[in-house]
């Protein structure tokens, strides 16, 4: 049963994460509290570039955005936490775990703050250790563990991204200009990263993936990425021989 404490919770904030893949594996965790805690006010901090990834998702009530580029100044930070005090939250999950995101919380007089230790226990009141289990498990699993003191009742692991109509249909021009609209299994490769090809697996790998899905599946491969990931692309689009996009 849940405690007490959390039983009387009516705003809840989320502290999210600064980037898109990440973003995306967060969605499990605060769809499991919004479904536990329905009748809560539940609202997203966010970097403002990261907007358009929770505008659709329905299990958030409120998007409070900032510029990321300004959280390195003290004004900032309490005007930040001027701005949440304002808005009576209960409970804080801080799901970043650098020192600043939970410092805006704590000034903020959030009365429950939770997330993970990392240095910063005198800003949470529930902090929780990052022991060598917790680094091995996926990433989705890792920011539920976040909610574990809350014991919410178990939700499901995979996240889902909610698209606007126009979104869709977008899309399926898109496809359709390209002529694979043709009931093949459509898959995409996103090979780049923030930081360069030391988070990347190698583009030789992607196109040995993408030539035997489209081999043995009969599939047709779409490449994701940005404009400087383009020689990434070409290189994996040599080795499909024609079977990619």
């Amino acid at each position: 049963p849940m405690k007490a404490e959390f039983k009387k919770v009516r705003r809840i904030l989320v502290r999210g994460v600064n980037w898109v893949g990440d973003t995306i594996l967060s969605y499990p965790t605060v769809q499991r509290l919004k479904t536990a805690f329905p009748d809560c006010h539940l609202a997203v901090l966010i970097p403002n570039h990261l907007i358009d990834l929770w505008k659709t998702f329905p299990y958030v009530d409120e998007i409070i955005p900032f510029e990321k580029n300004s959280l390195g100044t003290v004004w900032r930070d309490l005007e930040i936490s001027h701005s949440l005090k304002k808005r009576r939250f209960d409970l804080a999950i801080i799901l970043p775990r650098s020192f600043r995101s939970a410092f805006q919380i704590y000034l903020a007089r959030i009365p429950i703050r939770i997330g993970y230790k990392e240095g910063r226990s005198f800003f949470l009141t529930h902090p929780i250790q990052r022991r060598e289990e917790v680094l091995r498990i996926h990433r989705i699993h890792y920011y539920q563990r976040l909610i574990e003191p809350l014991e919410v009742p178990e939700g499901g692991a995979s996240p889902k991204i909610f698209l606007r109509e126009e979104d869709r249909k977008w899309a399926e021009q898109y496809l359709r200009n390209l002529d694979i609209l043709n009931g093949k299994f459509l898959i995409g490769l996103n090979p780049g990263a923030t930081y360069g090809l030391a988070k990347c697996w190698s583009p030789s790998r992607f196109g040995e993936l993408g030539r035997r899905l489209s081999e043995n599946w009969k599939a047709s491969v779409i490449i994701f990425g940005r404009r400087e990931e383009r020689p990434i692309a070409k290189e994996i689009l040599d080795h499909l021989k024609g079977g990619g996009y």
